[in-house]
């Protein structure tokens, strides 16, 4: 018992971490895309050398993204405000999903119904 508790409470660890890194990805593939796309405005430079600045920065940005997502959909769950179960969506779901902060508006797997679900890790929710 003591060793699913544990399991339980490093799992929970985990995920908390997970989604701190999450924040930091995004803020940082942000700042390298913004960076990017500057110094590509800005810097006098052949047209091919801007065209190429701007697409690493964009492609940074997309695989940042792509990457805070995944964290965001993997860790933890989502409970369902109408019929109160918790479950994992899909990336597809976290990807299209209007959001504010870590609460989403998505279709409940279980209920069908939509609604804004709240993140969860362990019984806490999670604010961001």
């Amino acid at each position: 018992m003591d060793e699913n508790r544990d399991l339980a409470a490093s799992k929970e660890n985990a995920d908390r971490l997970l989604l701190k890194l999450e924040t930091y990805v995004g803020i940082s593939a942000t700042v390298i895309f913004l960076g990017a796309v500057y110094a590509a405005a800005l810097i006098n430079m052949p047209l091919y050398l801007k065209i190429l600045t701007a697409l690493f920065g964009v492609a940074f940005l997309v695989w940042g993204v792509g990457l805070a997502l995944k964290a965001e959909q993997t860790a933890g769950f989502y409970e369902c405000p109408r019929c109160g179960e918790r479950y994992v969506p899909t990336y597809k779901a976290v990807f299209w999903a209007p959001h504010i902060g870590t609460t989403r508006k998505m279709r409940c797997p279980y209920c069908g119904e939509r609604a804004w679900h709240k993140k969860f890790v362990g019984e806490k929710e999670v604010t961001k």
